[in-house]
């Protein structure tokens, strides 16, 4: 409860071979720490945890996700999940892309075919200007071509699709950025100088 209450954050940072040897171990601290959070009455005034969860199908099928995402907003829970594509949600999800439809955003970066098909149904239709005939929002060979190569597609729940340029966070602040190596972390606590 320290999450919520002291707005303390935990960093897990591990390689993919001991992932590989402690998936079961993450699985249960993810599903024990989410349901700690949601006990008792909602409350959406309550301070937010946001579980920021990398290479999230490593984990393999989590059940608990699919009932964070539907359950989570009202206990002050938020899910950040990131997959390298799509194939790999479906690898573990039979209805990928209804857990995909939850989320209340979603970006989309080197869509593949089947995908675009699906995102291009998804974001409806448009009227063309000098026709009037009704057209796709995007076409899928938009979305799978140069058009979208530096581009991110962003659907927000509530509001008109974006397309978003990527921003690479180590060439614009790579002279910022520190390992962490170099500070003390006595007492597993993190203590950066002012």
């Amino acid at each position: 409860m320290s999450l919520r209450r002291d707005k303390a954050t935990l960093y897990i940072c591990i390689s993919m071979d001991e992932l590989e040897l402690y998936t079961s171990f993450f699985r249960a601290l993810i599903g024990q720490t989410f349901y700690a959070l949601c006990r008792g009455e909602t409350d959406r005034n309550t301070p937010v945890v946001t579980f920021l969860l990398d290479e999230m199908p490593s984990l393999k099928r989590l059940d608990i996700l699919e009932s964070a995402l539907a359950l989570g907003r009202g206990y002050g829970v938020r899910l950040w999940m990131f997959a390298q594509n799509f194939g790999q949600l479906k690898e573990h999800y039979p209805n990928a892309f209804g857990f995909t439809q939850n989320s209340y955003v979603r970006q989309y970066m080197g869509i593949d075919g089947e995908l675009a098909l699906k995102i291009c149904k998804e974001l409806s239709e448009r009227q063309g200007l000098i026709d009037g005939r009704r057209k796709p929002l995007v076409e899928p060979h938009e979305l799978t071509g140069d058009a979208f190569r530096d581009l991110t597609l962003t659907i927000a729940q509530g509001h008109p699709p974006a397309r978003v340029v990527k921003a690479y966070g180590f060439a614009e602040y790579g002279d910022r950025i520190e390992s962490a190596k170099a500070f003390d972390c006595s007492e597993g606590l993190l203590k950066v100088p002012s």
